[in-house]
């Protein structure tokens, strides 16, 4: 025997009670299909808290320089042509035409005024053809070689010196990792080539990237057999931020590399299985657990309350979706 939806029985019964009364008490019914929560990926985040691990504190010592640390001769690389937006030349000349690869070397800090009167700085850098370039600052030179002196990042430049700590404490620690993300690219087109995920490498080597990923991780596949297949074979490369612990900052070193074996912590996922999250792929049957391995945590989850529980609804970026029963085996999805 069908039911009627249970909207259209609380109308009939509360019509007697007047228009405004029924509204009321209606606005706050729940039909089930009405209302889905919906939880973004900030809600997820703080909802996860997470003990500090080993590869979150890995690379602690490679932090950007307080400019009380800047000295004569320090170096920052052009990353993009557009750093021409925030440098001015000391004449009031023609704006510098710099392009990626160009170095700067710092000389030294200027007093100067700011658009509204108050004490400003100038840090003076000189390049090939520019003797004399300057980036404003909204401090004054006593504020930036104090002690409690500001990080500045000079946009559209990558810092070396970061580089070249997180090379030297990479190159201390021997023998294989596991990289966690498959956004690898070709180390020598620096092209996307896609990759597998949670798979040992060695890597090679840290270098500067650019001005959003100051870091770039070179690496070969360790696996054998993945190291003689396309994706695998030849030195990749992944980009790398510096600082803060992976699920709060994206693409850290603890978000893309783990110094343990992961498949020993997961003895209870088939090899089949096991062969799709290396690959990035789901199948119908799989698990909530499995799939995040697959493809990492959604942006946002969405609710549905069905008779049997609630159907989960996960959302990633480019349409991609997960649905799950309310048993959270996945039933359908589109990658």
């Amino acid at each position: 025997m069908s039911r009627r939806p249970t909207t259209l029985c609380l109308r009939t019964i509360l019509a007697p009670l007047g228009a405004g009364i029924a509204l009321s008490i209606l606005s706050s019914c729940f039909t089930g299909v009405e209302s889905t929560p919906k939880i973004d990926a900030s809600e997820l985040k703080r909802a996860k808290v997470a003990r500090p691990t080993p590869e979150d504190a890995f690379l602690d010592a490679v932090v950007s320089a307080r400019t009380s640390e800047w000295t004569p001769g320090r170096k920052l690389i052009v990353a993009d042509a557009k750093i021409r937006l925030v440098l001015t030349t000391a004449d009031g000349g023609a704006l510098p035409d710099l392009t990626p690869g160009a170095v700067l070397t710092f000389r030294r800090f200027e007093p100067a005024t700011a658009l509204l009167g108050n004490e400003a700085a100038d840090a003076v850098f000189a390049a090939d053809g520019y003797p004399e370039l300057r980036y404003r600052i909204a401090s004054s030179p006593a504020e930036l070689t104090g002690e409690n002196a500001p990080v500045v990042d000079v946009p559209f430049t990558v810092d070396p010196l970061l580089a070249e700590r997180a090379d030297s404490i990479v190159a201390e620690r021997s023998g294989t990792m596991y990289i966690l993300s498959p956004l690898w690219y070709d180390a020598a087109t620096e092209k996307d080539v896609g990759g597998y995920r949670l798979v040992s490498v060695r890597v090679d080597s840290v270098r500067p990237g650019n001005h959003i990923f100051p870091l770039k991780v070179y690496f070969h596949v360790a696996d054998a057999n993945l190291a003689k297949t396309d994706v695998g074979r030849g030195e990749k490369m992944v980009f790398m931020a510096h600082g803060g612990k992976a699920g709060v900052n994206t693409r850290t070193f603890a978000s893309l590399f783990a110094f343990d074996e992961p498949r020993k912590r997961y003895p209870h996922i088939s090899d089949d299985v096991w062969a799709l999250i290396v690959n990035s792929k789901v199948t119908e049957g799989m698990t909530k657990e499995e799939c995040r391995l697959a493809l990492g945590s959604p942006s946002s989850v969405e609710l549905t309350p069905t008779r049997t529980g609630d159907i989960e609804r996960w959302g990633y970026s480019d349409g991609i979706y997960l649905m799950f029963n309310p048993e959270g085996i996945l039933m359908r999805y589109r990658l």
